[in-house]
């Protein structure tokens, strides 16, 4: 499956909603990586903005792209590098270090990034208390 994906964001010609949804991902998967949270926000904003843009990404001139609204000089750099190549060697990294399973959990509604297991040494989760030391009891007075 994560080979389809990878030949999809490789070949498929980047209209708007292409450059916007590889952004959407790419913000899901940063966050279950546990990346820098206002990064993942930045990619988030620009899909969110570049899904409401009216003229097609193709037909702005590259300097243009970056006094787009919600559009840094990192995504700025990113939606040209992917109208240029046709490619997004980022997501593509990201890709490649989860595994497929998370991305079949990310396809199941109400499931997202903050309730797919976490993946690698990132995992923020606390321990059970099952895993901490054992609670002694006192004795109470009767």
């Amino acid at each position: 499956m994560k080979i389809e994906v990878l030949f999809l964001l490789t070949y498929t010609p980047m209209d708007n909603y292409v450059i916007a949804d590889n952004f959407s991902l790419l913000a899901k998967l940063m966050d279950i990586h546990g990346d820098n949270p206002f990064k993942a926000k930045s990619f988030a904003n620009a899909a969110f903005q570049i899904e409401k843009l009216t003229v097609p990404l193709q037909e702005t001139p590259r300097d243009a792209i970056f006094r787009i609204k919600g559009i840094g000089e990192s995504t700025g750099r990113s939606v040209c590098e992917m109208l240029d190549t046709g490619a997004f060697p980022l997501l593509e990294e990201y890709l490649s270090k989860t595994p497929a399973g998370i991305l079949d959990m990310m396809r199941i509604k109400g499931i997202g990034p903050k309730k797919s297991p976490p993946s690698g040494k990132n995992s923020k989760s606390k321990p059970s208390a099952s895993s901490s030391t054992p609670a002694t009891k006192t004795a109470s007075p009767s």
